[in-house]
């Protein structure tokens, strides 16, 4: 995929995968990438990062299970910037201690805000801007989601 150029979107940006990513999309030369995390240092550290790699960034502290602030960043990204030309749902959470099934509902809701809701509602929300002009959307999953994770079945399922 050629990446010269384009804006993306990456959730989920402020460590680990989608912070090695939005590096990567730096690295391959995209023009800006859109730092989204619910971690505002996270995302700072991700945001100097992907700027050393000479790519603008736009660091954006946003709660990705929230439908509505989710809405909101897509809205200003495209006020700002224009519509993202990739979007990567990477935002995940698992289940943590205490393990399964002594996990409380509201954690085991919030990991399905999180890791499933989010990326439907990205997804949707990136599909109305790309129509019409394309783009590539990447929704990032897990192993866990290959293998038994009998203390975190809710994470393997999302």
């Amino acid at each position: 995929m050629d990446i010269q150029g384009k804006l993306a979107l990456v959730t989920g940006a402020g460590s680990g995968i989608g912070r090695a990513c939005s590096i990567a999309l730096s690295a391959r030369g995209a023009e800006a990438v859109v730092l989204a995390d619910l971690d505002p240092a996270g995302n700072a550290e991700t945001a100097r990062m992907v700027e050393n790699g000479g790519t603008s960034s736009m660091a954006v502290t946003v709660d990705v299970s929230d439908a509505a602030a989710l809405a909101r960043l897509y809205s200003d990204v495209a006020h700002r910037l224009g519509p993202p030309d990739i979007v990567l749902n990477n935002a995940g959470i698992v289940s943590g201690a205490p393990a399964w099934p002594a996990t409380s509902l509201a954690r085991l809701l919030q990991v399905i805000d999180i890791n499933l809701s989010a990326v439907v509602v990205g997804t949707r929300l990136a599909v109305e801007q790309m129509r019409g002009r394309g783009g590539t959307i990447v929704n990032m999953s897990s192993l866990a989601a290959f293998a038994p994770l009998y203390e975190d079945p809710v994470y393997a399922a999302t």
